[in-house]
């Protein structure tokens, strides 16, 4: 178990790498916080702990600092610490570039640069 007794945030966990990484982490001995736009979250969540793992779910926005910090502060409140941040949230709008829309543009840059950002600037301080 070499993560045994460290605590990790793996935001995007809902589903894909997400999912699969919080599932590894917590089978390697992590305390997993499960964050993810969606309720798919939960799912993962409740699956570590149907495994005998330690997880929960905070249902967050990486795009909106509040939600951010409000997942980083449940984190330290339910598990005391953070070890590890996997900065995993990221969507991706499939089109030619010279058709993609101003929407589109500034969705994916808030969710895959701002998020990144507020997390990992939030972590550190932690």
């Amino acid at each position: 178990m070499r993560l045994k007794d460290k605590v990790a945030i793996i935001t995007g966990a809902g589903s894909g790498i997400g999912r699969m990484t919080a599932l590894i982490f917590a089978k390697e001995g992590a305390k997993v916080l499960v964050a993810d736009i969606t309720n798919e979250g939960q799912k993962t969540a409740e699956e570590i702990k149907e495994t005998g793992g330690s997880a929960i779910f905070v249902k967050t926005d990486v795009s909106k600092t509040v939600e951010v910090n409000e997942m980083v502060e449940t984190c330290l409140k339910e598990f005391g610490q953070i070890d590890i941040l996997v900065n995993n949230a990221g969507i991706v709008r499939f089109s030619k570039f010279h058709e993609t829309s101003e929407q589109d543009w500034d969705e994916t840059m808030a969710v895959d640069l701002k998020g990144y950002s507020f997390a990992l600037k939030l972590f550190c301080r932690k």
